[in-house]
């Protein structure tokens, strides 16, 4: 797993992106696992967002 120190490295990379408005109806997270073949995900949970 990556540490918070990576997450804090790839916000502070991306801190002046920007889009346009879009909604979000839920938060999908996601395992990643390397084969030969590529990678496979696996949905873990998903979270439905209200508001």
């Amino acid at each position: 797993p990556r540490s918070p120190a990576g997450i804090d490295k790839a916000l502070q990379k991306y801190r002046d992106f920007s889009t346009g408005v879009f909604a979000v109806r839920e938060l999908i997270l996601f395992q990643s696992n390397l084969t030969p073949q590529g990678a496979l995900y696996t949905r873990l949970a998903t979270f439905p967002l209200e508001g």
